[in-house]
């Protein structure tokens, strides 16, 4: 795809950015004399841990409508490897919290939480055209929008430590096989490579899906015959050849001896005491990792994921989203808190207070990118990653993922562990009674 993600954002964040400030402050003076009159009402929202902003923002949000109008939010987190599941069970026996808080784009909305079925439609709602078009469309079904969503698009980097590289000799990679022999040098001089944490059963797998621009240029229109079943992901060389990278630095040691049971927010301190030189976070995190280690000012630098030669920058458009249960007994008082949250001051304060993101999706706020980094990823062509361009790979990412873990500890091959996932993918295509697998 030839595009700059940056240079299209930025156009897009500077389009209408005052048109709708007078409406959201006439709604805002007029919020609290709407149905929230009951202090009484409680509005429960269930969420992974990482849905839930780190910086705190939300709940300060939260905090904030509580004390304008009454309405407590009571947020529910679940492990991030349960939570999936967990908000199918509970869809299912009618246990579902008022909110929703799901990890979905326009592939995986259906089999991630049905909200033809579950979900309140926001149609009618004054914000709905304020979102950006890319996103409002993955938040929808047949044309009827049922989710509200807030970050910008997502990417995910290699940072590495400048000071360890410059004391080897070491220069950022543009191949797998430079990034290797950086890997191999700092392993035999004792330091951990990469910091990896596979016990939170989604990070470990990120690294196959995000240079999707390798498969495509293997295979031209790849995402189309993926997703009409003309082929399988067996049929594509390059997946199989990142899984085999992929083994090869965690039987090499390259992720430490710890990387089956390390927590990811655990990173910052080893980056910054330098136990390890090298981490895979998305945009943002350098900003995170200087608000705790101001003294690692200037010296973090990053690359885009080298694994099967990529050269693409891996695009998440839309990351997640809130819901609204149908069944829920407080519809009109999630409504609203929805469009508190839309409002263009609360947006620019989610903003603002939330570091781990340069931007909201939504066009009137301007984003925050340094100078630097946008420079940086100007330079690279863009593909949408595997798990929002390809059916039943995002809705059955953790399994897939139990698999990878699987084939790091030697109990799959690589070649076994691509022919499960094209299992999986077979499976939901006939349980999902997709035409194209069981037309």
């Amino acid at each position: 795809m030839n595009c700059h993600i940056f240079c299209t954002w930025e156009v897009l964040m500077k389009f209408r950015k005052y048109t709708s400030v007078l409406l959201s402050l006439l709604f805002a003076a007029g919020m609290a004399q709407t149905a929230l009159a009951d202090d009484s009402v409680t509005l429960t929202l269930g969420c992974s841990q990482s849905q839930l902003p780190s910086s705190g923002i939300f709940e300060q949000l939260c905090e904030e409508y509580e004390e304008q109008t009454g309405i407590h939010i009571d947020i529910q987190v679940t492990p991030d490897d349960q939570w999936t599941d967990v908000l199918r069970t509970k869809l299912s026996v009618g246990e579902a919290p008022d909110i929703m808080w799901a990890d979905v784009d326009g592939l995986s909305i259906v089999d991630r939480i049905n909200p033809v079925e579950n979900c309140v439609s926001l149609a009618d709602a004054e914000w709905v055209d304020r979102l950006e078009e890319s996103v409002r469309n993955d938040l929808s079904v047949d044309g009827t929008i049922y989710g509200i969503s807030f970050k910008g698009p997502k990417f995910w980097l290699y940072y590495y430590n400048k000071d360890i590289f410059a004391q080897y000799n070491l220069t950022p990679p543009t191949n797998y096989e430079e990034f290797r022999a950086i890997c191999q040098t700092l392993y035999d001089n004792d330091i951990t490579p990469i910091y990896e944490a596979v016990q939170e059963g989604w990070h470990h797998g990120l690294m196959w899906y995000e240079v999707a621009g390798v498969y495509q240029k293997e295979v031209p229109d790849l995402y189309e015959k993926l997703n009409t079943n003309q082929i399988k992901v067996t049929d594509v060389k390059s997946m199989l050849t990142v899984l085999e990278q992929m083994q090869d630095f965690a039987q090499s040691g390259f992720y430490g001896p710890d990387y089956m049971s390390n927590s990811i927010t655990n990173d910052f301190g080893a980056m910054a005491d330098g136990s390890v030189a090298m981490t895979f976070e998305s945009n943002g995190w350098e900003q995170q990792l200087l608000d705790s280690y101001p003294e690692m000012d200037g010296k973090i630098g990053y690359f885009i994921l080298p694994w099967g030669d990529n050269d693409t920058l891996g695009i998440t458009p839309t990351q997640n989203g809130l819901f609204i249960n149908k069944n829920s007994d407080h519809i009109d008082e999630a409504k609203a808190f929805f469009d508190y949250l839309a409002s263009p001051e609360k947006l620019q304060e989610y903003l603002d207070g939330e570091t781990s993101i340069y931007s909201v999706c939504w066009p009137e706020i301007d984003s925050k990118y340094p100078e630097a980094l946008k420079e940086y990823m100007n330079q690279f062509d863009t593909s949408v990653v595997l798990q929002s361009g390809v059916k039943f790979v995002g809705g059955q990412c953790f399994e897939i993922e139990k698999l990878m873990a699987s084939m790091f500890l030697d109990q799959l091959t690589p070649e076994e562990c691509l022919q499960q996932i094209a299992d999986i993918m077979d499976e939901q295509g006939e349980l999902q009674q997709d035409p194209y697998w069981v037309g």
